[in-house]
């Protein structure tokens, strides 16, 4: 009688761990897209980046001197915000519109990438006092219909769209029955000569970056002069109290830009 309750024991044992085991689940890459003006494409696989891509000349500039490839998605997204603002892509002194888009096969993964980068960016800008609108690129009625004639999902839909308007020389009849990973091959290497830098344009690019930060760093300094010499055109006061009003000001045209967000 023992045994037979041992035999039981070790059965309900096995069965148990057996339910508990669960199957391992293959987490699918995203390609986050955030468009300032400058184009960025970052290919995250567990929140880490395993690729960054230049989808546009600007995109070089913010991309090229920096290592991304191991770095958090949050790691990559504070560099591409700082060198935007350094380069003067993001102005301090406007507001500012970035759009993200972001393409995974599963479409909750997907919608968790989105919201995970603009809770970043706007983290970001709120901490830089920056005025920063984060648009969230959302599905056409088109490409979700398409989607589900086509028995895909919408991320997946999505990059195929994106290829046949770069190259219409393809079918969705082909490009379905491709794994996502795959298409996103075909996308990026429609931007091939934007990631192949020889050094005569790494050292081009280099002065560019320079003249950039120079030419914000001196935008910014005249728009603070002009509001200074303003205050102090205006009414005979201490220099205390034009610092004063200087800082008055720059907080009233923040409020006003915050609001015209908001409209």
């Amino acid at each position: 009688m023992k045994k037979k309750y041992s035999l039981l024991l070790v059965l309900a044992l096995i069965v148990f761990m057996t339910g508990c085991t669960k199957p391992k689940v293959e987490v699918l890459e995203s390609s986050v897209f955030i468009r300032i003006n400058p184009e960025v494409e970052l290919v995250v696989k567990e929140d880490v980046v395993i690729a960054a891509n230049a989808l546009n000349e600007d995109a070089i500039l913010l991309l090229f001197e920096d290592e991304f490839i191991g770095k958090t998605i949050d790691e990559a997204i504070e560099i591409i915000f700082e060198n935007s603002l350094e380069m003067g892509f993001l102005d301090e002194t406007e507001s500012n519109n970035i759009f993200v888009e972001t393409i995974n096969e599963n479409d909750t993964e997907r919608e968790r990438i989105e919201q995970k980068v603009r809770n970043r960016l706007n983290e970001i800008a709120q901490r830089k006092e920056l005025i920063a609108n984060v648009v969230l690129a959302r599905l056409s009625s088109e490409i979700k219909e398409q989607a589900e004639i086509n028995n895909v999902s919408y991320g997946k839909m999505l990059i195929i769209t994106r290829i046949m308007m770069l190259d219409d020389s393809y079918a969705i009849e082909d490009l379905k029955q491709m794994p996502l990973q795959e298409l996103n091959e075909i996308f990026r290497e429609n931007f091939k000569e934007f990631r192949t830098i020889n050094q005569e344009r790494r050292l081009e690019l280099i002065e560019i970056r320079k003249q950039k930060r120079e030419e914000t760093k001196t935008k910014i300094e005249e728009f603070r002069q002009r509001i200074l010499e303003q205050i102090r055109n205006s009414e005979d006061l201490t220099e205390e109290e034009v610092q004063n009003r200087f800082t008055e000001r720059l907080n009233d045209i923040k409020e006003e830009l915050r609001n015209r967000r908001n409209i």
